[in-house]
């Protein structure tokens, strides 16, 4: 598995430790509910990674492993529940759970990123979204893996060397609706800004407040539910139309 890029949950999970394990990973800065560390790509560039402990989402669903929202339903639902600072469209279903979203950021954890960890390489639209260019993310969410419970996102894009994950894993039941979070990131090149100690406190503590806020904000949950019907604007004859059920989830109906 070395040397190739994941494009889905299982394929960051078959390189050992890169999501939840410490082993291999060097500590830039630790904090009492958050911290960054970084290590070498093993196929290429860096690799850092923001985990998150105690997260407190209010309204998780039951079945913990849903708690994060397929990637077409939010985007259908985004200018009714929007992420503040972002702006996404979708351009593809490729299958329930998996799409191509495009669209714009401008928050301030993004951009906290983009001046130290982008901007130091030359190649900050290689790294992360910015306000003026429009990226376009392939996303392909996991349930209940690699444990039940968890949750996970793949993302990446298709034509630039810039890829990472999005997991979520539950506490023990003595802490319900409460959760550990891990984002993993990779940057092109193999360096990394030891030199911003101070600036990686900032980093933190908005990194913690963002990801409380965007599981927390208002209407979040209905997102599990979501519209009726969705459709896929980019292949109409192979996936008109998906319909979101709340006992079944989501399900794909071709035209006759």
């Amino acid at each position: 598995m070395e040397g190739m890029r994941p494009e889905g949950v299982e394929e960051w999970f078959q390189i050992p430790g890169l999501v939840w394990s410490d082993e291999g990973w060097e500590v830039a800065m630790a904090r009492p509910l958050a911290k960054l560390s970084h290590r070498s790509c093993p196929w290429g560039g860096h690799l850092i990674r923001f985990s998150v402990k105690h997260l407190v989402i209010n309204n998780a669903p039951e079945k913990t492993g849903n708690v994060l929202v397929r990637p077409e339903v939010r985007a259908a639902y985004h200018d009714r529940i929007p992420l503040t600072g972002t702006r996404m469209c979708l351009e593809k279903v490729v299958q329930p759970g998996e799409a191509v979203l495009r669209g714009l950021t401008s928050t301030k954890l993004m951009r906290l990123c983009v001046v130290l960890f982008g901007e130091m390489s030359g190649r900050k639209t290689c790294c992360f979204h910015d306000a003026q260019s429009p990226v376009s993310m392939h996303q392909k969410i996991r349930r209940d893996y690699p444990c039940e419970g968890d949750s996970a996102l793949a993302f990446w894009q298709e034509d630039r060397a810039h890829e990472g994950l999005f997991a979520l894993r539950p506490m023990e039941k003595s802490l319900a609706k409460t959760f550990d979070l891990s984002a993993v990131l990779r940057l092109p090149e193999d360096k990394f800004a030891s030199w911003a100690t101070f600036q990686f406190r900032t980093l933190l503590t908005v990194a913690h407040k963002t990801v409380e806020w965007m599981f927390n904000r208002p209407g979040v949950e209905r997102l599990s539910v979501g519209p009726k019907f969705l459709c896929d604007p980019s292949n109409s004859k192979l996936w008109p139309w998906i319909s979101l059920d709340p006992q079944r989830g989501i399900r794909c109906h071709r035209h006759h």
